[in-house]
């Protein structure tokens, strides 16, 4: 087995990223890794007709200021668990930039959530947990929200 210095472990401060943050931890406790607690949020856009993009400043300031807060307070309430805990927050796909930073990051191992969605809501909804499977270079490790 390789050795696993630094965890990647996504958040989108639902259950089953939430379990997964956890579970991250604990498997980052014991062998001793260290965990970088990732968010990745979509800045909403809206498109017109003749071809014209806009997003609000505004909106997206304030999406920044409410992710980064409950980014802040995930680290916070899994502090003092014996584990090194860092975080990053990046706007984008989050599927992209989920293999984009555990590149950048270093990581052995990325650990992520998913719902277990099946049929037509997956096929409607895609699944980031997929396409990171795909793409990743880096070893990934999904875990069932319960």
């Amino acid at each position: 087995m390789l050795p696993i210095k630094k965890i990647l472990a996504l958040i989108a401060f639902d259950q089953a990223e939430s379990d997964s943050l956890d579970y991250a931890v604990r498997l980052a406790n014991q062998v001793g890794a260290a965990v970088c607690v990732l968010n990745v949020y979509p800045i909403p856009q809206y498109s017109f007709p003749d071809g014209t993009i806009i997003t609000s400043a505004q909106l997206a300031a304030q999406l920044s200021e409410t992710a980064q807060k409950h980014l802040d307070e995930a680290v916070k309430t899994r502090q003092g668990r014996g584990v090194e805990l860092s975080s990053v927050l990046v706007t984008g796909n989050p599927w992209e930039e989920i293999v984009r930073v555990a590149k950048s990051e270093n990581a052995d191992l990325v650990v992520m959530g998913t719902h277990g969605r099946r049929g037509m809501s997956r096929a409607l909804l895609g699944s980031v947990a997929e396409q990171v499977l795909r793409t990743s270079t880096v070893p990934v490790l999904v875990v069932r929200g319960s």
